[in-house]
């Protein structure tokens, strides 16, 4: 066992969130659904957040492999054709998924103040000057076309280290388990609970 199910369901949810947000904006013109993907984001940001310092060994960041030295080494080995040596996030995946939380944090931090002038309004636009909430609307217009860009250069790195180094991260995503390593022990599964009702409970707060 390697990833614990509460970061195996975040991995999913938030996957799910993002493309429905992006889906009811651009398919459906619904900013109502969009928002709402958006207040999801958010939970599922602030329980990744939480759950990097109290979730299991290779869920925390403390653990994550992001020494220059662990770096260097990987990146000789990255187009090797087998898989790595390490047994939750190699270093670049490491840095991959700071990015990936980093500019999801700044798309729904933003989009709750953001407005298009007329008709749509986030739930804490009123709460800053139009001077700021201008600014950080063109943030979370500019960060959209980031927030797309880190996607699809993740679904490349998958379909490379599935493929290429023969990696089965999604089977690992899916299950926990990766063959060939050593596996951890999780930690309680009422914890990840307990995190998920606050942070959810924290959203609605925030947003009502």
């Amino acid at each position: 066992m390697i990833w614990d199910w509460p970061t195996r369901v975040f991995h999913w949810l938030l996957a799910l969130a993002v493309g429905y947000a992006w889906f009811a904006v651009e398919i459906l013109e619904d900013m109502d659904q969009h928002f709402y993907a958006g207040y999801s984001v958010l939970g599922l940001l602030s329980f990744r957040l939480i759950w990097g310092v109290i979730g299991s060994y290779h869920s925390r960041f403390r653990n994550f492999p992001l020494s220059i030295s662990k770096l260097r080494a990987y990146s000789r080995d990255l187009f090797t054709r087998h898989p790595s040596r390490f047994a939750g996030h190699s270093p670049l995946g490491a840095l991959s998924t700071i990015a990936i939380l980093l500019v999801l944090i700044v798309q729904a931090s933003t989009g709750l103040f953001s407005s298009d002038g007329y008709y749509v309004y986030g739930p804490l636009n009123e709460k800053v000057s139009a001077k700021t909430a201008s600014l950080l609307t063109d943030i979370h217009d500019i960060n959209s076309d980031i927030v797309t860009a880190i996607v699809v250069l993740h679904l490349c790195a998958i379909a490379f280290y599935s493929f290429y180094k023969r990696e089965p991260l999604v089977r690992a995503m899916l299950t926990g388990n990766k063959p060939g390593v050593a596996g951890e022990r999780s930690v309680p599964g009422w914890r990840a609970v307990a995190v998920m009702l606050l942070c959810a409970a924290g959203v609605y707060w925030l947003v009502t």
